[in-house]
């Protein structure tokens, strides 16, 4: 188990510092380099996607099922427009004019704006204890 724990911890370092450099990196390419964020957001979600792709080829993994459902098709393709493109493409224009560190900031609190407004809207709190606990002890299925 302890050797599971550490291989998360070094996941979640890898992690981190890999977003913190990609701030720091796209604000040289924009701002040092003269490169627009269009074309940043679509490399960047280019070969992000390849090497999704690629990889979980290399595991095995049925990487067209998800086109074969009408409705999975859908939710993806709204997912990758405004979910994905959207906030990358924000993300990107938003150090264009300012820094990595306001654009960071400004990703993360809309995340949060977007979770208050949704949680708000339903007769609970979104993940309160309560609900936390009551839904780890049911059985997977």
């Amino acid at each position: 188990m302890a050797n599971l724990s550490s291989h998360g911890v070094l996941l979640v370092a890898a992690g981190s510092i890999l977003w913190g450099s990609s701030g720091i990196a796209g604000q040289y390419i924009l701002q040092g380099q003269g490169i627009s964020p269009e074309w940043l957001t679509f490399f960047r979600l280019f070969v992000a996607g390849s090497l999704l792709l690629l990889i979980s080829h290399l595991m095995g993994k049925d990487i067209v099922s998800v086109w074969k459902s009408s409705a999975e098709r859908l939710r993806l393709i709204i997912f990758g427009c405004l979910g994905m493109l959207g906030t990358q493409y924000c993300y990107f224009a938003c150090i264009k004019v300012s820094n990595a560190a306001a654009a960071t900031v400004l990703e993360c609190g809309t995340a949060c704006v977007k979770n208050g407004f949704r949680g708000g809207r339903k007769s609970s709190v979104p993940f309160s204890p309560s609900s936390v606990r009551s839904s780890s002890r049911q059985p997977a299925t």
